[in-house]
């Protein structure tokens, strides 16, 4: 991994009780089970991201990608991004809130992944329920 990672999102979920109740009552099977939630969820943010993403050559859509959720310690972590050939201009072209895009919007990764948040926890426990 790139250690400029540029911009990083952070999540504060609401409903993550119910989420911890679930991982305690379900076992060590818990943890597989969320990593695969989570990157579901991952996909899913990255498909609206893509589809939000600003389209000039097609190179920066076509860079977006969910890496595998690592754990670490008392918690996993998954990373989406934009970047590879398109790494030098991907957060430029994301915070352009002045630009006038033909294709696409600013905030690209941003906004999906906040929309994504609300009812997170509560689809992630039901998901890690369903798969075990």
């Amino acid at each position: 991994m790139p250690k400029d990672r540029g911009k990083l999102i952070n999540l504060h979920l609401e409903g993550v009780t119910e989420l911890q109740r679930a991982l305690r009552q379900l076992g060590p099977k818990a943890e597989s089970a969320l990593k695969r939630s989570l990157t579901t969820e991952a996909e899913k943010i990255m498909a609206r991201a893509k589809r939000l993403t600003p389209v000039d050559t097609g190179t920066l859509r076509a860079t977006g990608h969910v890496q595998r959720p690592v754990l670490e310690r008392d918690r996993i972590e998954i990373t989406l991004g934009f970047g590879g050939p398109a790494a030098q201009y991907a957060i430029y072209v994301h915070e352009g809130t002045e630009m006038n895009f033909t294709v696409g919007q600013a905030k690209f990764l941003e906004q999906p992944v906040n929309e994504a948040a609300r009812g997170l926890a509560d689809r992630l426990a039901r998901e890690v329920r369903r798969e075990l």
